[in-house]
């Protein structure tokens, strides 16, 4: 796209956003409307997407071009949150969590998405409560057939599921790291927790277990019942029980972890990480 293009899509976008309060206003109070509130929700989903998109486009490692970006697409889950459209929100929490994976590359960066992540989180579970299941499936595609025109972005219903849970555990993650980051391994716990509450019982909440079992570690606290939850297979299970080890600040506990790690291991093909086991467990 040439920079014209950009320029002249930048300011329309602009006004469009400009016209929001105006334009719900009017879709409410007037009698014989050809538009509803809804249907300007979700053009303002996707204006504020176009507007973030070409914005980052532009910003050619431009920090604040950048922000503005990162600023733009948010606006368009909140959007997409008071529209209370799953499949609009998704698309736009996936245009968000791509923009700003470079961020996530460092500890001290990683902290501007902090506030970002909390809130497309918050409207991930708001728009789409429920797990993943036939009922859900069906409001999917009622609501796909609901959404007309080009401002509706074209779904694949049958990874549309799959993506969005895959995104939200990623975010998760993130958002877990960026606590611990800061020392407040309670506060990653407690969002583990919500987050194994909102997410639907699938494979991707096997992470959010990985990692609660490495914050209550660290914490002190009891990972029995979560390490039965985690263990697949004798390999995976060794390697997690040193995990553990390795985050755990208790000596019984890391002493605990290390011989769980070691008795894990009996298959003849184990062989060799159970020797590496042992002698670090000598050291």
């Amino acid at each position: 796209m040439c920079g014209l293009s950009l320029l002249t899509l930048s300011t329309c976008t602009q006004n469009a956003l400009q016209l929001e309060q105006a334009a719900i206003h009017s879709a409410k109070v007037t009698v014989c409307n050809l538009y509803s509130v809804r249907a300007v929700q979700e053009m303002l989903i996707s204006d504020a997407c176009l507007r973030g998109l070409s914005v980052l486009h532009q910003c050619c490692g431009h920090p604040a071009r950048y922000t503005a970006a990162l600023g733009a697409l948010q606006s368009s889950i909140s959007f997409a949150e008071q529209a209370t459209s799953w499949p609009l929100c998704g698309s736009a929490a996936r245009h968000y969590w791509n923009a700003c994976l470079p961020l996530l590359a460092s500890p001290q960066h990683r902290q501007q998405p902090r506030r970002a992540l909390e809130l497309i989180l918050r409207a991930l579970a708001h728009t789409y409560p429920q797990p993943a299941n036939e009922k859900m499936n069906s409001q999917v595609k009622s609501q796909k057939q609901k959404q007309t025109g080009p401002v509706t972005p074209t779904l694949d219903t049958d990874n549309l599921t799959e993506d969005d849970l895959a995104m939200r555990a990623a975010m998760y993650n993130a958002l877990f790291h960026i606590y611990t980051d800061n020392g407040d391994w309670r506060g990653g716990l407690k969002l583990l927790e919500q987050a194994i509450r909102e997410m639907p019982r699938t494979p991707h909440r096997l992470l959010l277990y990985k990692l609660r079992v490495l914050a209550r570690a660290q914490l002190g606290e009891s990972i029995v019942l979560d390490m039965q939850r985690v263990s697949q297979g004798e390999l995976a299970c060794a390697l997690m029980w040193h995990r553990v080890a390795l985050s755990s600040t208790d000596t019984q506990q890391q002493l605990a972890c290390y011989q769980n790690a070691i008795t894990a291991l009996q298959s003849a093909e184990s062989q060799w990480q159970k020797v590496d086991i042992l002698l670090e467990f000598g050291q």
